[in-house]
């Protein structure tokens, strides 16, 4: 195992974000109004519906996808990282 050296930090020093100067604070309301938002809820059972889905109809399968299957593929994929971004943020 490769072992690379680490800074040397000083325990009783502060952290650095003194150093980043004003930082902006994101709105993110307009994705969802709260943690207990009904829009939170739906995106959150679609999302565990759609990646068991998405799962079962291409886990090991990709290698036998035709052109327009594997542009479903995709399309699927990307709906998914959209709405999973979404609630990440």
């Amino acid at each position: 195992m490769i072992s690379f050296p680490r800074p040397v930090r000083d325990a009783n020093a502060q952290g650095g974000a003194d150093n980043l100067g004003h930082l902006p604070e994101w709105d993110l309301s307009d994705l969802y109004k709260g943690e207990d938002a009904p829009e939170l809820i739906r995106d959150l059972d679609w999302l565990e519906s759609a990646c068991a889905e998405f799962a079962r109809d291409y886990e090991g399968k990709l290698d036998t996808l035709d052109a327009a299957g594997l542009l479903e593929c995709i399309v699927r994929d990307e709906k998914i990282s959209n709405i999973a971004g979404r609630i990440m943020s």
